[in-house]
Formats: C-alpha cells, structure tokens, sequence
C-alpha cells in the first residue's frame, strides 16, 4: 500500500475482538450480520466511528430465508444499518443470483417510496 500497488486493506473477520482491531489496522473490515445474527454489530458501529468502510457478508442469513419478501426485509434491514458501506453475497446457482438480483431490486423500489 506504501508503494501505491493496492489501494487499501482489509480484513474478513469472525469474531467482535478481530473485528475492533481490524478496524483499527485496516481501511476496511467485512462482517457477518442479519436479522437473525447482530453479534457484530460493534464492530460496524466502531468503523462508523472511526470513518472505516464496512462490508456485510451472510447478509442473507446464509441462505436461509424463506421468501423474497423476507429476503427484501434482510436487505432493508443491513443497509439501514448506519455504517454498512456494501452488501456481499456469493451464490450458489444462476436461479439463485437471479432471485438475488430481483430482492435487490424490490428492496431499492421501497426505499424510493
């Protein structure tokens, strides 16, 4: 980073005390948090803090989400979060990127309204 080849740093952490430290070492850090999991919302609040960006990672509660309707909800809750800077999902099929893509959608349309 001192010698310009990469932009910045950051950590993919699991547990509260990694993630304050990551924070404080690095431009960015990547977190776990849902509806169902906020163990680390510490972590997101001390970035907030600090001006570090945060990016959410099994911000659908892994997969285990039942209907676009509450997949929407997942989405609405985690970028509401003050702090968050992304949202990162991974897939496991086509059908399913697609069925992403379409909560993403009904989630941006409601925050229009």
């Amino acid at each position: 980073k001192d010698q310009g080849k990469i932009g910045n740093i950051g950590v993919s952490t699991h547990t509260v005390e990694g993630g304050r430290l990551a924070v404080d070492l690095s431009d960015c850090v990547m977190v776990s948090y849902n509806r169902s999991y906020t163990g680390e919302r510490a972590v997101i609040d001390h970035a907030h803090a600090k001006g570090k960006a945060v990016l959410v990672k099994k911000g659908f509660a892994s997969g285990h989400i039942d209907s676009l309707g509450d997949l929407t909800e997942h989405i609405r809750f985690v970028i509401r979060t003050p702090g968050v800077t992304s949202l990162v999902f991974g897939s496991i099929s086509p059908d399913n990127i697609r069925a992403n893509a379409r909560a993403v959608t009904a989630s941006a349309a409601l925050e229009q309204r």
